[in-house]
């Protein structure tokens, strides 16, 4: 048997493995939650804040410049996308009783690599950027144009009904 464990065994020092290229460190963003509804960049949302964990999440936000936190949406299960909306806050009224009434824009979209509820008791995520194309002025001088053209359209076959 040792015959065959020596026939078959390399002899010398082990081949060199090749060195993996150092890891890069990317910076983690990490972006408090308010899980209410998808959004779609450049959307607008006006919202009533008034539980505990959103109002803590509303103050730290507007702490920042600019002030900006996430908006995503969940299942009826309560299972959040995977993917969401950072908003920036561009209104904001506090009421004496520390709700607050809020405009928002939805800024990007965004990835949650991981998540997990905060000690102020919102959901607090790792995120990735998403490389969406933006729409420029040509885009949206197109996009008129076939709005425009599907209107006359439907006008024309409504008018033959």
């Amino acid at each position: 048997m040792s015959f065959f464990f020596r026939k078959r065994t390399p002899r010398g020092p082990p081949p060199e493995t090749p060195r993996a290229a150092p890891l890069e460190h990317k910076p983690v963003a990490r972006v408090g939650l308010f899980v209410l509804d998808h959004m779609l960049p450049r959307q607008r949302m006006k919202i009533h804040v008034f539980e505990p964990r959103y109002r803590r999440l509303v103050k730290r936000s507007l702490e920042r410049d600019p002030p900006t936190f996430g908006i995503v949406g969940a299942t009826p299960d309560n299972v959040m996308a995977s993917v969401f909306c950072e908003c920036e806050i561009v209104e904001c009224t506090e009421t004496p009783d520390g709700r607050y009434f809020c405009e928002c824009v939805a800024r990007r979209r965004r990835r949650i690599a991981r998540d997990w509820v905060g000690d102020d008791g919102f959901r607090v995520a790792c995120v990735e950027d998403l490389d969406d194309d933006a729409a420029g002025d040509a885009d949206a001088e197109d996009a008129a144009r076939l709005v425009a053209d599907l209107d006359g359209r439907l006008d024309l076959w409504l008018r033959r009904c």
